[in-house]
């Protein structure tokens, strides 16, 4: 798994990722995903904990039981539309 952190906020990104873990919250997701658009190529996969990324359509939902719940969503970049 390739991460790219601190690229997301501000700047642009030096590498390509294939995948990216996401562990904040829905407001932030929802600033966050124009430039996962932007920089991420086709097929790359998004893993989002515990909130779904507004606009977007799961491709896996997984609940995980244990002390406390979580939900795991799975998204996967589409090409674009022509």
């Amino acid at each position: 798994m390739t991460t790219f952190g601190g690229a997301l906020v501000s700047g642009s990104l030096s590498q390509e990722p294939e995948e990216q873990f996401l562990m904040v919250g829905a407001m932030a997701q929802d600033s966050f995903r124009p430039r996962l658009e932007k920089f991420l190529k086709p097929g790359a996969r998004i893993v989002s904990h515990d909130y779904p990324v507004p606009g977007w359509k799961a491709s896996r939902v997984e609940m995980v039981e244990g002390r406390v719940s979580h939900t795991i969503y799975l998204y996967e970049i589409q090409a674009p539309k022509q």
